[in-house]
């Protein structure tokens, strides 16, 4: 999954370099996500919005606690893309007409 790492680089990066929260960065995103699943054409509606809202905020979270301890953003790429990830997969793999249900 190259799409976690790509988001997960770029958010941390934007973050990190904006001298932002990487936790309020990445909510940020999440909002933005949630918009689109109440509102896109798929139209997810208010849970699937929440969900975006608070695992964003775990990737946040995560993202900040391994920068802090390892003073680089690479460290919160590598802490915050495996369960970005994850979360993808098992997203995904919920959804109608997926080859993994």
């Amino acid at each position: 999954m190259v799409a976690p790492v790509i988001e997960e680089g770029l958010k941390t990066l934007a973050g990190t370099l904006a001298g932002a929260s990487l936790i309020i960065t990445h909510i940020f995103f999440g909002v933005v996500e949630a918009f689109y699943d109440v509102s896109g054409p798929t139209k997810r509606g208010v849970a699937a919005a929440l969900f975006s809202v608070s695992s964003h905020l775990l990737f946040g979270f995560l993202a900040q606690v391994a920068v802090f301890a390892g003073q680089h953003w690479w460290w919160g790429v590598l802490a915050a893309y495996p369960v970005h990830a994850l979360f993808n997969h098992v997203v995904l793999s919920m959804s109608p007409g997926s080859p993994r249900r």
